[in-house]
């Protein structure tokens, strides 16, 4: 296996953002007078890593006829509230730092817009190392289909073979494997152990540090 690019997903791989989204998605509901769903917080984060109005669907419940407002409300309440609350996870910069130096090229696929993802990397100090990035705005099919990851396999001019896609969820993972890439799970994110586990990914890491040790 010859990895020559590392493709991450954003929220619970790159950045701990869990606690701003959930933030912002109770005080969607509580505007909204909508209840927290049943399975409260376990379930609102398996609706993260989607696009969002299939994440509020997903993870919130939000029914079909509601989606458009709670969309909209979730987009006027974030930037108030989340983020304050959103950190990389400990040793993100030093490994980024550690792979770049090392000729890998890096690249960033998530559900969230451009915008945003933008913001917080600079916010981060981390915007440097990634060459391409792909978000919700650069194709219609979402993950985990493989689109996201295939933009940027062209974008970079490599096979997916020559790729390890990182990420939290089921859905970055399906979304490698759809691309024909190598997947790695990381579990300090927003899906469990177990989970993915489940998808059979190539590698799985406990801390984002430890990629080091297969890259």
């Amino acid at each position: 296996m010859v990895i020559k690019c590392v493709i991450f997903d954003f929220d619970g791989t790159l950045a701990d953002t869990a606690e701003g989204i959930l933030r912002t998605e109770e005080a969607m509901l509580k505007e909204m007078g909508l209840p927290k769903p049943e399975g409260g917080e376990a379930q609102m984060r398996q609706g993260i890593g989607l696009a969002l109005r299939d994440s509020l669907h997903v993870g919130c419940r939000i029914p079909e006829e509601l989606l458009d407002r709670a969309v909209e409300t979730y987009r006027r309440l974030f930037d108030e509230i989340a983020f304050d609350f959103i950190v990389p996870f400990p040793g993100t910069k030093e490994t980024l730092q550690y792979l770049y130096d090392k000729g890998y090229q890096l690249g960033i696929a998530t559900s969230r817009s451009r915008r945003t993802l933008v913001y917080l990397l600079d916010q981060m100090g981390i915007a440097q190392y990634f060459t391409h990035l792909t978000s919700v705005e650069s194709t219609p099919n979402h993950k985990p289909a493989p689109d996201l990851a295939l933009i940027l396999l062209d974008q970079f001019q490599i096979s997916g073979d020559q790729a390890l896609v990182v990420g939290d969820t089921v859905y970055d993972l399906q979304m490698g494997r759809n691309a024909g890439c190598h997947t790695c799970g990381v579990t300090f994110g927003n899906h469990t152990r177990e989970q993915l586990s489940a998808e059979n990914p190539d590698f799985l890491v406990d801390s984002f540090p430890a990629l080091k040790g297969i890259l």
